[in-house]
């Protein structure tokens, strides 16, 4: 543990000792981090991502319509998943399924008294109705069964429309610009971005590739300024062994902080584009890569300082 605190405090001292090479060197590392960050994020908010569970969402008094009947109803914008905790059963037709979901397809459930008043006693199986503006198909008729969307307001009434959380989102823009009552539609962090991909990786790529250049360039400098010192702690007793973990620590080090600079640079810049659960892990598998990186600049510069030879790197001196 002493030796772990004594190279912690010889590594912090070469690199405040070099402010200006640091700050440097771990800059396009951060901007990777950065970008890094940026793109787990556009890729799990892209086509085909996973959905995270999200409360479900209500638009109160909404109307809907068959087209000789209409009434105003509440409209709840859920996932299967949390219809069917919420009791929410399928009388008649199907439940949602998790293909209307993936596809934002403009299927609805009706309860049972909704369905009474617009289509009396005829079947509403596939029949069309219009929610605000937008034309849904009705795949199944309600009955509440259950403790309902307690979280998100409260029991279901059966005077009311069920319809996929992807698809609610266009019914919710119909309200209001925000997405009606409560805020947008949905769980998702926010529209996926087009094309983000396409340009954060690259971005990361080439920002880690530089900046890990450099960095193993400036403690190839930093081994080369400090040869007289590495050769007389291998003089008095320090093994190869710990002169290359104290300059691969170094190198770390400086990769983590450039690491930690673009996480907080990102997060803070554009925080509305992570949402609760993608900054914890996002962040840190950035970390990780660019402390990864600095680990890979570092190696080289380590090799060297561990194999020089105390005697000739003093008669040099």
């Amino acid at each position: 543990m002493t030796r772990l605190r004594d190279a912690l405090a010889r590594c912090l001292g070469s690199i405040l000792a070099r402010p200006g090479r640091t700050a440097l060197t771990a800059f396009g590392i951060g901007v990777g981090a950065a970008a890094a960050l940026q793109l787990l994020d556009a890729l799990q908010d892209g086509p085909g991502a996973v959905r995270r569970p999200a409360p479900p969402a209500r638009i109160p008094r909404l109307m809907v319509s068959n087209g000789e009947r209409s009434s105003r109803v509440a409209v709840w914008a859920t996932t299967p998943e949390s219809a069917r905790r919420a009791g929410i059963v399928a009388v008649e037709g199907r439940p949602l399924a998790a293909l209307d979901l993936r596809d934002a397809r403009r299927v609805a459930l009706i309860g049972a008294g909704l369905r009474a008043e617009l289509f009396g006693l005829q079947s509403a199986l596939l029949r069309p109705i219009e929610i605000g503006d937008a034309r849904f198909t009705v795949v199944g008729v309600f009955e509440a069964r259950g403790p309902g969307f307690g979280g998100a307001g409260g029991s279901v009434s059966e005077l009311a429309v069920v319809v996929p959380e992807s698809s609610g989102a266009e019914i919710a823009s119909l309200v209001s610009p925000a997405g009606g009552p409560g805020g947008p539609v949905g769980g998702r962090r926010g529209a996926a971005r087009p094309g983000a991909a396409a340009v954060f990786a690259p971005l990361a790529a080439i920002s880690l590739l530089l900046g890990g250049v450099g960095l193993a360039c400036a403690m190839l400098a930093t081994v080369v300024e400090r040869t007289r010192e590495i050769a007389l702690r291998r003089a008095v007793g320090a093994t190869r062994g710990e002169v290359f973990g104290e300059c691969l620590l170094e190198s770390v080090l400086v990769g983590s902080a450039g690491g930690l600079a673009g996480v907080v640079a990102s997060l803070a810049l554009d925080p509305g584009s992570h949402g609760a659960g993608a900054p914890a892990w996002g962040a840190a598998a950035a970390l990780a890569l660019a402390a990864l990186v600095g680990a890979a600049a570092g190696l080289a510069p380590a090799v060297r300082a561990a194999r020089l030879d105390p005697a000739r790197a003093l008669r040099a001196e």
